[in-house]
C-alpha cells in the first residue's frame, strides 16, 4: 500500500517539540493558513495553494499559522524514494494535483495510476523559493538568528561587521557560501515569510509591513508581489 493515511491539517504551535523524522514521505497542501517546515537546513514556508513534499527520515517540525486548512498525506518510503524527490521541495499546485488528491481512491487497487500521475505532474512543477537556509558558522547564525529576532531592525551588513568581527569582504562571502544568498536577499526571504505567518493569523497588512520592517506599506506589497506573484490580499483572501 503506497497512501498510507490522510490528515486534515490542524493548527498547532508545538511549543517544545523537537525536530523528527518518519519512515514514510509527508505531503502538505495547504489551502487557508500556512506551514512553516523547520528542518536541519532551514525553514520552508507553505502558503495558501502550495503544496510541499517531506522525504523519508528528513528532520522537519511542522508549525502551522492562521486558521489551517489542508491536508497532510503520509506515503510508504518505498514509493517515496522511487517516485518523489530526493529533497524537500514547495511548488505551487496545480488544479490537476488538487483534483488527484481530491479524487483518489483510498483503496490500494484503485489508486495506482493516480499516484503515478500525481507523482510525475509533482514532479514537473518548479520548486518554489520558499526556502530560507541557516548558515553552519556560528558567526552567521549571529547575524541570522539577530534578524529573526528583530526583522525591523536597520542594521546594515557594515553593523553587522562590527559586531561580529569579521571583515566584511569575508562575511559577505562566507555568507553568500553558506547559504546561497546575500545578506539583503536572506533578509527580504525571512522578512516575507515572517509576514506570510503574520498575515495567516490575521493580521492586518498596515501592521504587519512595519513589523517585517518596510517604511511603507505600498513598499511591502511590490515586493510581496514581486515574489510571489500575488498581493498579500489575494493570498490571503477569506
Amino acid at each position: 500500500m503506497d497512501l498510507l493515511e490522510v490528515h486534515h491539517l490542524a493548527r498547532s504551535t508545538h511549543q517544545g517539540a523537537k525536530l523528527h523524522a518518519q519512515l514514510e514521505g509527508r505531503l502538505f497542501r495547504v489551502s487557508a493558513g500556512v506551514v512553516t517546515l523547520h528542518t536541519d537546513q532551514g525553514m520552508w514556508v507553505v502558503p495558501p495553494g502550495y503544496m510541499a513534499w517531506v522525504p523519508p527520515m528528513q528532520l522537519h517540525l511542522p508549525v502551522s499559522h492562521g486558521d489551517m486548512r489542508g491536508l497532510r498525506l503520509n506515503f510508504a518510503e518505498a514509493w517515496s524514494r522511487g517516485q518523489m524527490p530526493a529533497q524537500p521541495r514547495v511548488i505551487r499546485q496545480s488544479q490537476l494535483l488538487v483534483s488527484l488528491l481530491d479524487e483518489m481512491p483510498l483503496d490500494p487497487s484503485l489508486n495506482t495510476i493516480y499516484l503515478q500521475v500525481f507523482a510525475d505532474a509533482f514532479a514537473r512543477k518548479p520548486a518554489q523559493d520558499l526556502f530560507l537556509p541557516v548558515p553552519q558558522d556560528e558567526r552567521l547564525r549571529q547575524i541570522t538568528q539577530g534578524l529573526f529576532d528583530k526583522p525591523d531592525s536597520d542594521a546594515d551588513l557594515d553593523d553587522w561587521v562590527e559586531i561580529i568581527g569579521m571583515p566584511r569582504r569575508t562575511l559577505t562571502r562566507r555568507f553568500q557560501k553558506e547559504t546561497g544568498l546575500s545578506f539583503a536577499q536572506w533578509r527580504q526571504q525571512l522578512r516575507l515569510m515572517l509576514a506570510m505567518e503574520q498575515l495567516a493569523a490575521g493580521e492586518p497588512v498596515a501592521e504587519v509591513a512595519p513589523r517585517v520592517g518596510y517604511q511603507s506599506v505600498s513598499a511591502f506589497i511590490q515586493v510581496f508581489r514581486r515574489a510571489l506573484g500575488e498581493t498579500p490580499k489575494s493570498m490571503f483572501a477569506a
